[in-house]
């Protein structure tokens, strides 16, 4: 090919004259490529001597196996493809999908008509983005066609600047309240995205520990949801490396990602995206990301609301007041007034709060943190909705200065500020702005 119609990836031209090879293939240069490419992709094929041997098929089936695809040792395109590019052979007729739009009954019903078995959609939607989130009703259409689910979490993963430890314990508290909410049974997998090329460096300082925060805070909630995550190559290996990650939700058609640039599939790969596409037409027409199914992870296939929505809450609530009550020998007052208080941490300290509810105790922060770890908040469920999120810590702040704090202030009561009057000049002054 010359030079000037080289672009450095594998164009159709390239695909077109990608050769076939079994045993007795005399291409002695293609046969090294495909010992190489083996090689890159952590299966040996012993030495790289251009022979097309029995011990080669046997590895390049072995491969063939792991991704997918017909394990019959002969080195076809696709299996030439998925050795030398992430997403591999992007018109390969898959199974999984996952996509940011409601999947009504016709759409359902395209993607069941099409081949399709498990779906990806998300728990929340990104704040002044995209509404993404499932819908009421849609989790009931999409079982009754047939069709399995696997839940994603993704609110600002799309850069470095969002990931860290305590970001990672706020990411699992959010996701595990949504997944609650939703019915998503114990045991089911949650895909936290990792949705940028993360650098070394990236990976090293803001995502590692990100996710050792999702585990530390999944692990107070009881482990009801296991950890997965979305994101390329290099990012799901060192993370799945760590523990941290039980399977992964691969985005390989990012093929010039430098994290997907020759890095194996992780061996615990679920999902494998390769291509976006649509399905379906009129009423029915929806566009997807279609994903390969490994079959690690086929996805919930229905509901369980008969846990109580809120044991997590209480269980952290009675830990907490039980600490004030050692710290305070047995002061109910006095603990009561601590555990509110300690419930203003981190987004309750200002100015404001200090002035309507209180000096915070910081000893008394630093004497829980000790004994049960530095964990996010547990938010409640309404109960009657089953569904609507109470910010918790925002109500016992406002509680500790409706109990413990009473001067006067502009004419009116410091509680009134930390409650609904807050509440108002809060909304007032965001209208404005």
């Amino acid at each position: 090919m010359a030079s000037s119609l080289q672009t450095g990836s594998i164009g159709p031209s390239t695909t077109n004259l990608l050769p076939t090879l079994s045993i007795g293939s005399t291409n002695a240069n293609f046969v090294k490529l495909l010992q190489y490419a083996l090689y890159v992709n952590n299966f040996n094929p012993g030495d790289f001597n251009g022979q097309y041997s029995t011990l080669l098929k046997n590895v390049v089936s072995e491969f063939q196996q792991f991704v997918k695809l017909p394990a019959n040792g002969v080195t076809g395109k696709q299996t030439w493809l998925s050795l030398l590019q992430s997403k591999g052979d992007p018109n390969r007729k898959e199974t999984a999908c996952d996509c940011i739009t409601e999947v009504t009954s016709a759409r359902a019903k395209a993607l069941k008509n099409a081949g399709y078995e498990t779906i990806g959609r998300y728990l929340v939607d990104i704040p002044g983005g995209l509404e993404k989130k499932i819908k009421p009703g849609e989790l009931k259409t999409i079982f009754n066609a047939g069709l399995t689910v696997f839940p994603i979490y993704q609110t600002y993963g799309n850069n470095s600047r969002h990931f860290s430890e305590a970001q990672g314990k706020r990411d699992a508290q959010d996701a595990f309240t949504a997944a609650k909410n939703y019915g998503f049974k114990n045991g089911t997998t949650i895909y936290f995205a990792v949705d940028f090329d993360a650098l070394g460096d990236d990976i090293t300082n803001k995502v590692l520990p990100h996710f050792k925060g999702i585990n530390e805070q999944m692990k107070y909630l009881g482990n009801r949801y296991k950890v997965g995550i979305y994101g390329a190559r290099n990012v799901c290996n060192q993370v799945s490396e760590k523990g941290w990650a039980t399977t992964s939700f691969v985005s390989d058609m990012s093929t010039g990602f430098s994290a997907n640039l020759g890095y194996p599939l992780p061996k615990n790969w679920a999902f494998d995206q390769i291509s976006t596409i649509s399905v379906g037409s009129g009423d029915s027409k929806i566009e997807i990301d279609n994903n390969i199914k490994s079959g690690l992870d086929n996805g919930a296939s229905s509901l369980d609301f008969s846990t109580d929505l809120n044991q997590e809450l209480y269980k952290q609530l009675y830990e907490i007041q039980l600490l004030g009550l050692q710290y305070t020998n047995n002061d109910i007052n006095q603990a009561n007034k601590l555990t509110t208080n300690y419930y203003r941490r981190k987004r309750y300290e200002s100015l404001i709060w200090t002035l309507t509810s209180g000096q915070f105790d910081k000893d008394f922060e630093e004497y829980v943190i000790n004994a049960v770890g530095e964990n996010s908040f547990v938010y409640a469920t309404d109960p009657v909705s089953k569904s609507e999120v109470i910010d918790f810590p925002h109500l016992m702040a406002t509680l500790s200065a409706l109990l413990y704090a009473n001067l006067p202030l502009v004419g009116t009561t410091q509680q009134d500020l930390a409650g609904w009057g807050g509440d108002l000049f809060t909304y007032c002054c965001c209208r404005c702005i």
